[in-house]
């Protein structure tokens, strides 16, 4: 049985004539879009309209990805890519930029970015309550440190207690992992203060996403239709029960900060009695879950469909799209299952196209 590999391989050497394979034995490169493919450099090269021309007079995206070629012992002539040496050379240059992290988590997450860490020859350090003293993440790591007793307030979301663990180890950096400070842009500035880097987007971006009412007003000026709500400042009971009968029952009381489905409630009655009993559970949740508890009001969609575009970028200028994703399959708010690419999507081209 030949190998999938090998038939493309065989597939390929049959379309060409052996004249042509003899004359394009290396340094083919293949032709695939820069976005994914190119340096920094490259990237503003190819803005600049630097492109490279081809043996055949073609155009092809330069990029650092070749071709090689050997002759197996039947005699047929195989096709394999490899890195050029140009790259070989980069990522010898691209060394770890940390030589210790501090993770501000627990459980599986700052497992994960522990065992990353450690495959790039970073040095952790973890954090963890009275609680936590042996859990996993705690052994996983090089130096491991008390920051407070159980409850999350008293311990994971203690900047000031972190920030010293991070002088006390000498960590250079910190990676929040996701929940307790990660969208907290008040922890990146001090860290930022601190000298200290912060793995994540800069506090401007924390504040603009990781609220989602400056997400709303953002989305509103850009002229994004944006579901019916209140997302003021105004945090006053009655206040926002005036909102929610203006806006119509039933409402869906959301935190601001944070997700994973906490510190939201739907309200179906509209009686004062039901809105603010739902109103301090959400904000009870919230406080807990995010240190924050900051609501919004909002119209609640009964039969939504939860579509997502993620967007990735780094420092350097690189930003690629992890393109559309159906999360509507949840329970108590929380996904279960991510589509892609989302039926809802491409039904509608389907029926377009048709």
């Amino acid at each position: 049985m030949i190998p999938s590999t090998s038939k493309r391989s065989l597939a390929h050497s049959a379309r060409i004539p052996s004249a042509s394979l003899s004359r394009n034995v290396a340094n083919l490169k293949c032709r695939r879009h820069p976005s994914l493919l190119l340096s920094t450099g490259e990237r503003g090269n190819l803005l600049s309209g630097d492109l490279e021309t081809g043996l055949s007079g073609s155009r092809r995206w330069r990029h650092s990805t070749t071709y090689s070629t050997r002759i197996d012992p039947l005699g047929m002539q195989q096709r394999f890519a490899s890195q050029s040496s140009e790259l070989q050379d980069l990522h010898r240059s691209h060394q770890p930029r940390f030589d210790k992290i501090l993770v501000a988590n627990r459980g599986e997450i700052a497992c994960r970015v522990i065992r990353t860490a450690k495959k790039l020859g970073i040095k952790c350090v973890a954090v963890y309550s009275e609680a936590d003293r042996d859990v996993l993440h705690v052994k996983m790591a090089d130096e491991a440190y008390c920051i407070g007793p159980a409850p999350s307030l008293e311990s994971y979301f203690r900047m000031d207690r972190i920030i010293e663990v991070c002088h006390r180890s000498g960590a250079q950096a910190v990676h929040p992992g996701y929940g307790f400070l990660s969208e907290n842009a008040k922890f990146a500035e001090r860290l930022a203060e601190e000298g200290i880097v912060f793995i994540g987007p800069p506090a401007s971006a924390i504040v603009s996403m990781g609220s989602k009412s400056e997400s709303k007003n953002i989305m509103s000026a850009a002229g994004v239709p944006c579901v019916p709500g209140y997302h003021g400042d105004n945090q006053d009971p009655n206040f926002l029960f005036e909102q929610a009968q203006r806006i119509g029952f039933p409402v869906l009381i959301k935190a601001v900060h944070g997700g994973g489905g906490k510190g939201m409630r739907t309200v179906t009655t509209p009686t004062a009695e039901a809105f603010h009993e739902a109103l301090t559970s959400a904000k009870r949740e919230s406080l807990k879950s995010f240190g924050n508890d900051t609501v919004l009001v909002e119209k609640y969609i009964q039969h939504p469909r939860h579509v997502e575009v993620q967007v990735f970028a780094d420092a350097l200028g690189g930003v690629v799209s992890l393109w559309k994703r159906d999360c509507s399959v949840q329970r108590r708010n929380q996904k279960i299952i991510e589509e892609v690419s989302n039926s809802l999507c491409f039904r509608r081209v389907l029926s377009l196209a048709i």
